[in-house]
């Protein structure tokens, strides 16, 4: 009986650990991040992430800047989780960060890229 219950309690282990290991590879770090470069493609920061964004927001063009799209990831470092934007303009990685950080920004592109993907975000949100 002894036996039995020692495997059994292994096996629980082994189940909470890799449900933790997929939890936490279902998010972005900021190693991950680290690694983003201007310039890349969706395929290729994807890659660099390992992980599929939580939203996928088309904005469409803005003020004649080609097809604008941002991606929404969940980011985490410790206990702390944030929402993180990338933006591409024509498939190509332009800018990315905090949503706040998109205000921050002195070019109005960025400002307004960051105010309609917060906007966009909280109606996902809410469905």
């Amino acid at each position: 009986m002894y036996r039995k219950e020692t495997v059994m309690a292994r096996w629980v282990i082994l189940i909470l650990v890799s449900i933790s290991l997929l939890i936490s590879c279902a998010q972005m770090t900021l190693t991950q991040v680290g690694k983003l470069r201007m310039g890349m493609t969706i395929e290729e920061s994807e890659k660099v992430i390992a992980v599929s964004p939580k939203y996928t927001i088309p904005l469409g063009t803005i003020e004649g800047n080609g097809t604008i799209e941002v991606h929404s990831y969940i980011l985490t470092s410790g206990n702390y989780k944030s929402n993180y934007f990338l933006a591409y303009r024509n498939g190509g990685l332009i800018y990315w960060g905090y949503p706040h950080e998109f205000a921050r920004s002195k070019d109005p592109l960025l400002n307004e890229i960051g105010r309609k993907a917060v906007s966009r975000l909280e109606q996902l949100k809410s469905k």
